[in-house]
């Protein structure tokens, strides 16, 4: 079982080593566009004091992470990250239903096309293509494709 909270400042050393194993093990065909350095920069000057992040937390380790933001009316998942080791326990599909009850609908997403684990994992969980990107330096910082996905506003279903 996790628990899933805020993340604070203190967290800033584990939410950037989600993000960096992850992307090390789980998607080594996108390179990261910063050195490690930098990353943990970002992380703990920027995304931790600036977003609104959550981290789901399994004794006392932080296994995953996910960052929230409300802009252009809607909501967006602008980071989703697991540690590998924590991949297919529940972890993910957790930050992502505290994201989709936390955020104004649509919740909007982007990712990359060459990640087709999260590509599934979005499109089983009803998430929609909205546009494709074919990957510029104005697209995103790695200048690789990319995919914009929506998931409309489903809780009028319930």
């Amino acid at each position: 079982m996790f628990n899933i909270r805020a993340a604070t400042s203190r967290d800033a050393v584990a939410v950037a080593d989600v993000l960096l194993s992850s992307r090390r093990q789980l998607m080594p065909q996108i390179p990261l566009a910063h050195d490690e350095a930098s990353v943990r920069k970002w992380v703990a000057l920027h995304l931790i004091p600036c977003g609104h992040v959550i981290v789901a937390e399994r004794k006392q380790r932080i296994v995953g992470f996910c960052a929230l933001a409300e802009r252009g009316g809607y909501g967006w998942i602008d980071q989703l990250y697991v540690r590998p080791d924590a991949i297919d326990t529940g972890v993910g599909s957790a930050l992502l239903g505290y994201a989709i009850c936390n955020l104004p609908f649509p919740v909007r997403l982007w990712c990359f096309r060459d990640n087709p684990r999260a590509c599934g994992f979005y499109e089983r969980r009803g998430f929609e293509v909205k546009l494709r990107r074919e990957g510029t330096a104005a697209d995103n910082e790695e200048g690789l494709p990319d995919l914009l996905y929506e998931l409309p506003d489903r809780r009028l279903d319930d």
